[in-house]
């Protein structure tokens, strides 16, 4: 975490990225796929479409059937705290594949939130 503009985002892409693609991560290897998301202020929606994304140009399901991967994505993201661990495993098409996800611009869902629970507490009424 850190400031917007502080670099965050260009260390990871420059940084982290071509470590892990170069194979200089020794305990587990070159094989990675990395999914880039944006949680904005729909995280859940996003990540989910991120996947969809990465499943459909890595040919792993049919654009036509993208709606339906929708729902079964979204539905597991939601279903409690190893939803995004049982996706991975979902995702990973080989055991020696590793999968990354990479949350870009993160802070700005924090600011967000913060944003909304000013909000909520401005709306209630004071006794």
């Amino acid at each position: 975490m850190g400031y917007s503009g502080s670099g965050k985002s260009s260390l990871m892409f420059c940084g982290l990225l071509p470590v892990l693609y170069g194979g200089f991560t020794t305990e587990t290897g070159p094989f990675w796929s990395i999914l880039t998301t944006r949680p904005g202020n729909s995280p859940i929606s996003n990540l989910t479409e991120s996947i969809l994304n990465f499943l459909i140009q890595s040919k792993r399901i049919e654009e036509e059937d993208k709606h339906i991967h929708r729902a079964i994505i979204n539905s597991v993201l939601r279903s409690g705290p190893d939803g995004l661990v049982e996706l991975a495993r979902f995702i990973q098409k080989e055991e020696n594949e590793n999968i990354f996800f990479l949350f870009d611009q993160f802070e700005r869902y924090s600011d967000t939130l913060k944003m909304r629970k000013k909000k909520m507490l401005m709306r209630q009424p004071h006794t």
